[in-house]
């Protein structure tokens, strides 16, 4: 995976979400993200679903919170990404055994920026960023399809699979 951007997080973290001068701002740790179009915030949101959705295969029977394995960020900002066009998304997940970092990930890719996470407490704390945002975005651009009609549809959606 190519990014310009990429953030490996572990455990429960803290990330803002605020709607601000017709965009949305995310600050996480290792990253500050602006979104000002409608599409970004769409495929971001349904790719973290599709990720928490694999949190619970992947990281089965991980109630260690993945054991210190991944380096803690510091919280020193890495950098800046604004996302003012579409972007691709893509989510997929390592073993423990096929991690370079020999504990189970889940990586979730969204135009520039590669989001890392080391265990299930990280991905419930995207997911629900990324779910605050969409929330923001769909009172930018009425555009959006409401969040109980796209979780809905993801409901009925069959499960990702989880890669060796």
């Amino acid at each position: 995976m190519r990014a310009d951007l990429a953030v490996q997080l572990q455990g429960s973290h803290a990330v803002e979400a605020v709607c601000m001068a017709r965009s949305v701002l995310l600050a996480m740790p290792a990253a500050r993200i602006r979104i000002t179009c409608p599409q970004p915030a769409y495929a971001a949101y349904t790719a973290w679903s599709d990720a928490l959705s694999l949190a619970a295969r992947v990281f089965q029977g991980d109630s260690s919170g993945g054991g210190g394995r991944v380096p803690a960020a510091g919280g020193v900002t890495a950098g800046h990404l604004h996302f003012a066009e579409e972007v691709t998304t893509s989510v997929d997940c390592l073993t423990a055994e096929a991690s370079p970092t020999r504990a189970p990930q889940i990586r979730v890719q969204l135009g520039g920026l590669l989001i890392i996470a080391a265990d299930h407490a990280a991905v419930i704390s995207q997911a629900s960023a990324w779910t605050t945002a969409y929330g923001h975005a769909a009172r930018i651009w009425p555009e959006l399809p409401p969040l109980a009609s796209i979780a809905a549809a993801q409901a009925e959606a069959p499960p990702l699979r989880v890669a060796a």
